[in-house]
């Protein structure tokens, strides 16, 4: 899923924007999941690590919807550390 689906998921321009932006948020909350999923059956805990290009920082610090990406995305984190911290 990671090299195949998602970098073509992520370049899709047809779709309109608020289409884009939702998927993309469900679809990094999905990702994320599926990591957790995948490596809790190996007993191991792998953090998901979002495909983001980000050539250039001003322009990323700038884009409202990446920054709450990648905040969701270390959210999701702190749950699964705290959980792992707990056991």
């Amino acid at each position: 899923m990671t090299s195949d689906f998602v970098p073509q998921l992520h370049a899709e321009q047809e779709w309109p924007d608020g289409v884009k932006k939702e998927f993309q948020a469900n679809l990094n909350k999905f990702m994320a999941t599926l990591t957790e999923e995948s490596a809790s059956m190996q007993g191991k805990t792998r953090l998901y690590i979002p495909d983001e290009h980000i050539s250039d920082v001003d322009t990323a610090v700038r884009d409202k919807d990446l920054i709450q990406r990648l905040e969701s995305t270390v959210i999701y984190w702190t749950r699964q550390i705290k959980e792992v911290v707990s056991n």
